[in-house]
């Protein structure tokens, strides 16, 4: 039979254990649950209890954050600091903040629920935020009514509710709607209690994710950060928030990880697999970056208010912000995909992200379909420093025109679990950087043996072996025949190493053919000597 203490230690995290039981950073927390306030551990332990032993451990864990949270009669502070008093440790004070009524009353409301949010969720609420962002703290809370006052009046965050009336009460302020659109595509209602409630949680997560440090002055400073942003997004501006993007098939071995000019790889963080990222064992590795938000358009709580036109432009901010991060993640990959050793792949594949979105509660989480099961390759040191170089290249040079080879050349690597489908996609990024209206077979694999190879008889074969892939593909489209599997995966490998070769041609060595379109690259490649057709003015 477990013990007390084992029972706890299967729900609540060492930092939440070691703040409310008042514990430096070398004291054993088995020993101070033991000798600490006898009513505190208890309290501590029935919580646990009834989180392992109920039937719907979000409602469980609700509950567990209620009580933490609630001011119990004639105690000065939340359940979670007095157990911290009880024990001996002391309750920090807030920063002082001058001409901000909204930040001061905000902060203070923080001091006293932060400790809570170290409450790790189940994991049923995996990438299921919005229940872990619940405003229970924010409701019981004495300073509410002053804050919602606050908010109402700030010059700048009461633009996010224009409708609010001048002499709305404090009740009135938290309870009214507006109906947001954003470009991470978070749009419908919102409130204050809700935008508040938001903001508390993503301050807990931003502590976490980016400091070692687990105190009141780290939350502070990541809320007082966090209001920064939500400032800059009620006046119609672009912040760039913190985005992860979970992947398979890439491993970073004794804590490496990829620095590029987007963001950061690396190993996955115990935040991301126990509450951010979907499918968390099948992430191997995180890309840490930041996504475009802004806040488009602001209307009454009225989804039927936009018209036919507005609704289109919102709808295009959308797609140009996510086209603006997709591209950014393929750059990424293909970088990686690019620094392979021959067929030894570095493939990756997306499972899920969260974007720390202010314009959701909780943030904005995304998992992927999934149809692939890639073998992880490890990142050593010499790898490494050429993804960041392959990177740099890519981003200095890569052409809009590319853009088809670079996402099929990724699917076919790494998404596409029949290898025929792979072969295919494989071809298509051919067709992207060599394309012909005529003969095309013969001028797209003549284009990447001349680019690939360097003598004229290596050439010639390196065509014959080309063509005889295209005519696998043209069997497996057509039906007219079956190819053996073995056949078709060993053609699938060739034509995406093809694909890598003739890329990493392209943006290295070759940046004079980029910017042509996709038949004129290919004649100016054979021809060699003779000006591009666009500069010829055909």
């Amino acid at each position: 039979m477990p013990s007390a203490f084992q029972v706890v230690n299967n729900v609540f995290s060492v930092d939440f254990l070691r703040y409310v039981l008042a514990l430096d950073a070398d004291d054993s927390v088995e020993s101070g649950f033991e000798s600490g306030d006898p009513q505190v551990s208890e309290a501590i332990f029935q919580l646990a209890l009834t989180q392992q032993t109920t039937s719907n451990d979000r409602d469980a864990y609700l509950n567990t954050m209620q009580i933490l949270t609630s001011h119990p009669e004639g105690a000065s502070t939340t359940v979670v600091n007095d157990m911290r008093l009880r024990n001996g440790g002391e309750i920090p004070e807030t920063p002082s903040v001058e001409g901000d009524k909204f930040l001061a009353a905000l902060l203070i409301l923080a001091r006293d629920i932060w400790a809570a949010y170290l409450v790790v969720p189940p994991s049923s609420m995996l990438a299921n935020t919005f229940f872990a962002a619940a405003p229970v703290g924010l409701i019981q809370h004495p300073i509410r009514a002053e804050m919602g006052l606050a908010f109402a009046e700030d010059p700048a965050l009461s633009k996010l509710f224009p409708d609010i009336p001048q002499a709305a009460s404090s009740t009135d302020v938290l309870g009214h709607m507006a109906m947001w659109f954003a470009t991470a595509g978070s749009n419908g209602s919102k409130s204050p209690m809700g935008v508040l409630s938001g903001l508390l949680f993503d301050a807990s997560v931003r502590m976490r994710f980016s400091s070692s440090e687990r105190s009141y002055d780290a939350y502070s400073e990541a809320l007082t950060s966090c209001v920064g942003d939500l400032r800059l997004l009620s006046q119609g501006q672009t912040v760039h928030v913190p985005a992860i993007v979970g992947f398979s098939g890439i491993t970073f071995p004794g804590g490496a990880e990829l620095s590029l000019t987007s963001g950061i790889m690396r190993s996955p963080r115990p935040i991301e697999k126990e509450l951010l990222l979907a499918s968390g064992d099948s992430v191997t590795a995180v890309f840490e970056t930041t996504f475009p938000l802004r806040i488009i358009r602001i209307t009454q709580n009225d989804p039927s208010g936009l018209s036919d036109a507005e609704a289109e432009k919102t709808r295009e901010c959308v797609r140009i912000a996510y086209a603006e991060f997709e591209e950014k993640l393929d750059k990424v990959r293909l970088s990686l995909l690019l620094s392979s050793d021959g067929k030894d792949f570095l493939a990756s594949l997306e499972h899920s992200r969260f974007i720390f979105d202010l314009t959701s509660v909780g943030g904005s989480a995304g998992a992927q379909m999934v149809g692939n099961t890639l073998n992880c390759r490890s990142l050593e040191n010499r790898t490494i420093n050429e993804v960041e170089r392959m990177h740099d290249t890519i981003c200095s040079n890569h052409p809009n025109s590319l853009n088809i080879a670079m996402q099929r050349v990724l699917q076919a690597a790494s998404a596409r679990g029949d290898d025929s489908d792979g072969l295919i996609d494989a071809l298509i990024a051919w067709e992207n950087m060599f394309g012909a209206s005529t003969e095309t077979t013969f001028r797209v694999t003549a284009s990447l043996a001349k680019l690939i190879e360097s003598g004229a008889e290596q050439r010639r074969e390196k065509r014959k072996e080309l063509a005889k892939i295209y005519a696998s593909r043209s069997k497996i489209v057509h039906g007219a025949k079956e190819i053996p599997s073995h056949t078709v995966y060993e053609q699938r490998q060739e034509a995406i190493l093809i694909a890598c070769l003739a890329l990493r041609m392209l943006y290295m060595h070759r940046t004079d053919l980029l910017e042509l379109k996709s038949e004129e690259r290919g004649i100016w490649l054979l021809l060699e000597d003779a000006p591009p057709l666009r500069a010829q003015g055909q």
